[in-house]
């Protein structure tokens, strides 16, 4: 692999990153308080949950003032806006989602948005709890160092002229719908899908995510999508993501549980994924509604990699490997970046980085039958390199 960039001899991270842990350590607290409200901690769930149980928690001030607490924080806006929950038909969204999952437990997984209590539930089930404390008194206790470290390592994969002294607010937290992700200036770093808190693991994933923040601020300056038209917007969306998840898996795809690594790497699942990738372009050319057909996409998105992660895994999954379920974003992304640094060494790398325009081109130039990609379709080289502005 590359060696570290200097990017200079002397950086101090405290000026222009924040690390902030309050959502964390409240869900923490919070989680480990409704544990302890059942003797059998959150092993106690059936398909018909004691109602009076549940009623007590209503009337917990207790639980009431942490719950607050914790979704009165400012990432909740963020978290809110994509979530929702049901009772007895009756729907929650935003901060009541929330309000509603923790208060039936833990006698009851309520129905919401990608099956967050469930997630949470399994966190604790599989005793993962028990390394948060270390890995944020390491964080808090080596941030500076730390922070250097990840910034230096993040420089490799990204283009020369990247500019990696921008404002960033790293939030840690627990949530399990959307996982670690990055909006403007800010990351959140999702720890309910971390697949272990080895300092290292964790440090390649904050690189991860560090580096779609410059990368993605670098891509609108330098190399500029179209997105005027409807047809043009999706399409950049899809680009735009295929582009800074290739590049950034770079940094953590070892880190990565071995089932995972094994679907990854799966010859016919990513053949499947390939041919829905290039079906799904060849229809949004010819879409009149794209709005409705991207909004379907999107919408049957978490169902389609479940059923390809339940397909490829007959013999069951692990936990882990939820958050890494099948998907077209990441696993062929991270196959197209990864062949292109094999085949042609770090170089070939850094050129598809600073020139995504040719990305597909490059692929196929150095394509053999080996590659678990097949050859780009000329007719979606052409679609890719022309929603470029320049």
């Amino acid at each position: 692999k590359p060696k570290y960039i200097k990017t200079q001899d002397k950086v101090d991270a405290y000026d222009f990153i924040n690390i902030d842990t309050k959502q964390a350590e409240k869900f923490y607290d919070l989680m480990n308080y409704l544990e302890k409200k059942s003797h059998n901690g959150f092993n106690n769930f059936s398909k018909n949950p004691n109602k009076e149980s549940i009623a007590t928690n209503f009337d917990d001030k207790i639980l009431t003032n942490r719950i607050d607490s914790l979704t009165s924080l400012p990432i909740y806006k963020k978290f809110g806006r994509i979530s929702n929950s049901w009772v007895n038909k009756k729907k929650y969204s935003g901060k009541e989602s929330y309000r509603m999952a923790f208060m039936h437990l833990p006698f009851e997984c309520i129905n919401m948005t990608a099956g967050m209590p469930e997630v949470w539930v399994s966190f604790w089930q599989n005793d993962l709890d028990k390394n948060i404390k270390p890995l944020l008194t390491y964080i808090s206790s080596n941030r500076e160092d730390f922070l250097g470290k990840v910034i230096n390592k993040t420089a490799i994969y990204l283009p020369t002229e990247a500019n990696i002294m921008s404002k960033t607010n790293i939030f840690l937290c627990f949530d399990g719908n959307r996982g670690s992700f990055q909006w403007g200036d800010n990351i959140v770093m999702d720890l309910l899908f971390f697949n272990n808190f080895d300092t290292v693991a964790f440090a390649n994933t904050l690189c991860h995510e560090l580096h779609h923040r410059y990368y993605t601020d670098w891509l609108n300056k330098n190399t500029p999508l179209k997105g005027k038209t409807s047809k043009q917007r999706v399409l950049k969306s899809f680009q735009t993501s295929l582009i800074i998840e290739g590049v950034a898996q770079q940094f953590n795809f070892g880190d990565k549980n071995e089932q995972s690594k094994v679907l990854y790497n799966n010859r016919l699942l990513i053949e499947e994924l390939f041919n829905k990738l290039v079906a799904s372009i060849r229809e949004l050319e010819t879409q009149k509604n794209i709005r409705k057909w991207y909004k379907n996409q999107y919408r049957d998105e978490f169902d389609y990699a479940m059923a390809l992660l339940k397909k490829y895994s007959p013999n069951g999954y692990d936990f882990e490997t939820i958050s890494n379920r099948p998907s077209i974003t990441y696993y062929l992304s991270y196959h197209l970046y990864n062949s292109i640094y094999k085949s042609g060494g770090y170089d070939k790398l850094k050129y598809v980085i600073e020139n995504p325009k040719e990305l597909l081109n490059e692929y196929n130039s150095i394509y053999t039958s080996e590659l678990l990609i097949p050859r780009i379709p000329e007719d979606i080289v052409t679609i890719w390199r022309g929603n470029f502005k320049n």
